[in-house]
């Protein structure tokens, strides 16, 4: 019995890349090719790759087309929401995240948690299709058992910096790199062929009027803890430029997006930040972490994120807060109410791992349709020509600056990987599990890499 490989494309490096590779590290250990890396670079290429299995990151509009090509070429769609374990009002959540022509595709779906299987469960156009409530590889990495994984990039922060004060933004949809997504996010207030709705308008104003709040914040903070350096890590798809604008000859104000947020958490004495995943990353992590949430500011809706935070309501409780973390390194104390609530959210907290439950239910897919035809050679050809003709048009998009197809977005969505860096954090977590110790990684195209259990031959 020949299994079919896996793929596994990731859209931003720092945020999710090291999950994906672990969960490739499970698949490989089950006996089966793992292709992993840069999503643009697999798509790209995709007509180069044998029928697999695809893991997806989201079932958006955007993903239709790739779905297509996907399908003709006979591959399978199994689907996580990379952006489902945070998310807003249902109706906001469906608009945004959900296009019934791509969803419709997805033959298995893995949960962050019971709230996301729920949402899933109810969006249009979903199929009556496996839901397993498995947690996400993101939230292994969150785990006392990987504590060790980012030690030295931990070492080299701390001595880099000191014991700096993090801030954490989450302002895309209003300060997005991509000046044109940004002004659709601000106009339309809408996706998928749907009008504007007003939860989509108070949700835009909200979001600026925070900005706002954070780009006022700066050089305030930066007087009241001279001793300290405030960096400042913009989410992966804004405009760097507004925050170093607002930070220019401020001496103690870095800003700075690189590497996986987890050390920097890790690292720091403490983080600030509004309705950010890393709240909760922070909690997970053990780190003190506050949520400012200004009175004179419009409330968003209430998160989970916040509820796991120290809250600030003012600039001056928001200093108090910041100078005892920073005296006493101590995060919120957890109450049962607040493990109720990521329980509900986040699956795979304690016992097997989000990746391992994935890994195996991968696999029993695998084993279950090996034998099902892949897909007449009419589809094949067909397929081909349609990747390689939306190959050409990304190059030509990849040249035009102000697109979310171009370089430099790419580039700074995912800056890419030496073949020596990808090898070292499979043997970090050889170390850390006692497993894949036979497993061997090859560099197939550009940052397309292949886990596997033996070497196989490139493409």
């Amino acid at each position: 019995m020949t299994l079919s490989p896996v793929i596994i494309p990731s859209e931003i490096q720092t945020r999710e890349f090291d999950a994906k590779l672990l969960l490739a590290c499970f698949l490989a250990e089950t006996g089966v090719d793992v292709y992993v890396g840069a999503r643009h670079e697999i798509h790209a290429n995709i007509h180069h790759l044998p029928p697999s299995i695809y893991v997806a990151k989201d079932f958006r509009d955007t993903s239709v087309q790739i779905f297509n090509i996907l399908g003709l070429l006979g591959h399978r769609i199994v689907a996580w929401d990379e952006e489902g374990l945070i998310t807003h009002e249902p109706e906001l959540y469906y608009r945004r995240r959900v296009a019934e022509k791509a969803i419709s595709r997805v033959q298995e779906f893995y949960a962050w948690g019971e709230n996301n299987k729920a949402l899933i469960e109810n969006a249009p156009g979903f199929p009556t299709t496996n839901i397993h409530t498995t947690g996400n590889p993101r939230g292994d990495l969150l785990r006392p058992e990987f504590k060790g994984f980012y030690a030295d990039t931990i070492e080299r922060l701390q001595a880099r910096y000191g014991n700096f004060i993090l801030i954490n933004s989450n302002f895309g949809f209003v300060n997005h790199k991509v000046r044109s997504l940004k002004v659709s996010t601000e106009t339309s207030g809408s996706s998928n062929g749907h009008e504007p709705a007003p939860e989509i308008d108070r949700f835009m104003r909200h979001r600026q009027s925070m900005l706002n709040t954070f780009i006022e914040l700066l050089p305030d903070i930066a007087r009241r803890f001279p001793g300290n350096t405030i960096v400042v890590r913009p989410h992966p798809s804004e405009n760097h430029s507004l925050w170093t604008t607002a930070a220019a000859k401020i001496k103690n104000i870095e800003i700075i997006h690189e590497g996986p947020v987890l050390p920097w958490l890790l690292a720091a004495g403490t983080m600030i930040h509004n309705g950010c995943t890393t709240g909760l990353e922070a909690f997970l992590l053990g780190r003190p972490a506050i949520s400012f949430e200004p009175r004179d500011v419009h409330p968003g809706a209430e998160n989970l994120p916040n509820f796991l935070s120290y809250r600030a309501q003012s600039q001056q409780e928001l200093f108090a807060t910041i100078s005892q973390c920073l005296e006493t390194n101590q995060p919120l104390p957890q109450t049962a109410a607040q493990w109720k609530e990521i329980n509900r959210f986040i699956g795979a907290t304690n016992g097997p791992f989000a990746s391992e439950q994935i890994a195996q239910h991968i696999r029993e897919l695998n084993q279950r349709d090996c034998s099902s035809p892949i897909s007449s050679s009419l589809s094949q050809f067909s397929g081909g020509v349609l990747s390689r003709l939306r190959k050409v048009e990304k190059k030509i998009l990849y040249m035009w600056p102000d697109h979310k197809s171009s370089r430099a977005y790419n580039t700074h969505r995912y800056p890419g990987l030496k073949l020596g860096e990808v090898q070292s954090r499979v043997a970090s977590f050889a170390k850390i599990t006692g497993k894949f110790g036979t497993l061997s990684v090859d560099h197939c195209r550009k940052q397309i890499f292949l886990i596997a259990s033996s070497k196989r031959p490139k493409f």
